[in-house]
């Protein structure tokens, strides 16, 4: 993230923008800009939203993307050193492949 890192990252192809941490947020000096409805399976809730100069994953490389900014708590309880989700607005220009055997993601261009 901004040319930092490595940092630990969930893939979830059903969120629909990239997720970052309060406390990596804070870290990265990620300030929310502004806050946008959002919705899970219990409730409607406002969500914060900050910009990233950049996000890359290998060679993959999105620039300028807005993300969300959360508390993860519960994430915390299993592995505190996650730093976020990677979503579908990083996602949606490549073709993804997760190889679990192999514990390998692939992501081509489309």
């Amino acid at each position: 993230i901004n040319g930092g890192g490595p940092y630990q990252f969930i893939i979830d192809t059903g969120a629909s923008c990239c997720c970052l941490s309060k406390e990596l947020a804070r870290e990265l000096r990620i300030r929310p800009t502004r806050t946008e409805p959002s919705i899970d399976a219990n409730r409607a809730f406002s969500v914060a939203m900050g910009k990233v100069g950049a996000i890359s994953i290998g060679k993959a490389v999105r620039r300028n993307l807005d993300v969300a900014i959360f508390d993860f708590d519960m994430l915390k309880k299993a592995d505190k050193n996650i730093g976020g989700i990677i979503g579908y607005t990083f996602l949606n220009r490549y073709i993804v492949t997760i190889d679990y055997e192999r514990n390998e993601l692939s992501l081509c261009k489309r």
